[in-house]
């Protein structure tokens, strides 16, 4: 029996990722009736900052438009979504991709948790049963994919320290215009009116490996919106509307610290933004960061994509054996074979990930 759950479970998660394109969402009138229903709350998330599993209550089951009080009636491999009081789970959202893992019962029903959004305060965990049934009201453990979560860690607190660098280098002027934190990579938006030249990149992923380096502990703690403003050198998304109070993340530098002396120059040598994502505890955590590339995408728009943690040493790996490569060619005489492995090789170069510096 558990033989052929799993074998019917492999199929389901084929079925799914092909579907993966067409995600289950909830539109106006789907909110609509969620906040008609007295006994479901919007979900308390605070969890998300823990790394603990937690258990919740399955408060509502989403399906076809519809809200159906159990999964036994829907079909094999397709999609639910599935809502709860409590959930660990990180919601996409401020440019941080979402958790996947999944919800279950002991001995008993488990959802392959795909893909984790936020609609109006209902967070809502998408994905297929492998096996079994949920019901409206079942107490469920919540267990999200601790490497995924790992790495997407690494890369939000790279990004904060990435940030940093470039004011370093760049000058005061630099604000962000937009990022992307993905399991893979980070992606950062910034205003600068020229690209980077090569020691410019040099020069902020010097500063980046420097301050992950330093051992720095990361604090995270809610803060008067007002009072937030009021630190000196804080950054914050140019345009974006921030809550009351605002989560402020601080590396190197206790939050409590921060406050106690809110204008101390010194402050404007540490990474201080607001941020409702994912961090490490530990600078140590990420690494290593390494740029692949700085480009153009806009008018007096730059942005970075940059790895960390075992993605950055793969890509200086490569990059070693590229240069490696490369001198042998060039020891090479003239031929058609060599002329034949240049080329080769520039189309090779072309599709490789390797870092920019």
């Amino acid at each position: 029996e558990v033989a052929k759950a799993q074998e019917k479970a492999r199929e389901a998660s084929k079925g799914a990722k092909k579907a993966a394109g067409d995600l289950l969402k909830l539109d106006v009138h789907d909110i609509s009736a969620l906040e008609k229903m007295a006994n479901v709350p919007k979900t308390d998330d605070s969890p998300k900052f823990g790394r603990e599993n937690i258990h919740g209550v399955v408060k509502a089951i989403y399906h076809g438009g519809k809200f159906p009080e159990s999964t036994k009636e829907i079909p094999e491999g397709e999609q639910i979504g599935m809502i709860l009081d409590r959930t660990n789970f990180y919601a996409e959202q401020g440019g941080q991709e979402y958790d996947t893992g999944r919800i279950l019962i002991d001995d008993g029903p488990e959802l392959d948790v795909q893909n984790v959004q936020v609609y109006a305060g209902y967070v809502m965990h998408t994905g297929h049963m492998k096996y079994g049934a949920f019901k409206l009201g079942d107490e469920v453990l919540c267990q999200y994919s601790e490497e995924r979560r790992q790495s997407l860690r690494n890369n939000h607190t790279g990004t904060h320290i990435l940030n940093f660098a470039l004011r370093e280098v760049l000058g005061d002027e630099i604000n962000q215009r937009g990022s992307l934190v993905a399991e893979e990579k980070l992606r950062f938006d910034f205003s600068h009116k020229t690209g980077c030249s090569d020691d410019e990149l040099a020069k902020i992923e010097d500063l980046c490996t420097s301050y992950i380096r330093q051992n720095s502990e990361v604090y995270a703690t809610d803060v008067p919106l007002a009072t937030a403003r009021n630190l000196e050198g804080v950054r914050a998304v140019f345009g974006e509307t921030y809550p009351d109070p605002v989560r402020v993340v601080s590396i190197g530098v206790s939050i409590e610290d921060l406050l106690e002396d809110p204008k101390r120059p010194e402050w404007r040598q540490v990474s201080i933004e607001f941020c409702g994502g994912t961090h490490v505890k530990n600078t140590t955590e990420i690494k290593d960061l390494v740029i692949l590339e700085e480009s153009g995408i806009a008018k007096g728009i730059r942005r970075i994509v940059a790895v960390t943690g075992a993605a950055a040493h793969r890509v200086q790996r490569e990059a070693e054996e590229w240069e490696g490569r490369v001198a042998l060619l060039e020891r090479m005489e003239y031929s058609g074979v060599k002329e034949g492995k240049t080329k080769e090789g520039q189309h090779e170069l072309g599709k490789a990930e390797i870092a920019a510096v």
